[in-house]
């Protein structure tokens, strides 16, 4: 099936063929997800690194809302959040991002769990500052 991509498009080496992992073996713990279109399949890697993605887009979200509600809280942290702004801050949660997608790309997907941890306590303790029950 040639002429379906543009030639510039590049599959990343963990996404497979279907057919290559379906041809009557157990797929193993790289062939998890379908995808709609050619007989595609989606390591459990790469959805490790896509879901870590998506927690780190909703951190960003909840940490600047936080940032910009002005709470009298902030005040009493510090000089993370007060130096530049609160961009310091931020800087902070895109190194973690980063660091953790790293490691997860590497192939240690149990960070994806203790992402996801920090990213709930992180939406509990939104929550709690941005509804005033703080």
């Amino acid at each position: 099936m040639t002429g379906l991509y543009p030639p510039t498009l590049r599959v990343p080496a963990r996404i497979v063929l279907a057919s290559a992992a379906g041809q009557g073996q157990s797929a193993g713990p790289n062939t998890a997800v379908a995808l709609p279109g050619p007989a595609r399949t989606l390591s459990r890697d790469s959805m490790a690194l896509l879901f870590v993605f998506l927690l780190g887009i909703a951190n960003f979200a909840v940490h600047r809302a936080v940032l910009e509600s002005g709470h009298p809280i902030l005040l009493q942290i510090g000089w993370l959040f007060r130096s530049l702004g609160g961009r310091l801050s931020l800087m902070a949660e895109f190194m973690l991002l980063v660091g953790t997608m790293l490691l997860v790309a590497s192939g240690a997907v149990w960070w994806a769990l203790g992402y996801l941890a920090y990213s709930l306590i992180n939406g509990f303790s939104a929550w709690l500052i941005l509804s005033g029950r703080v």
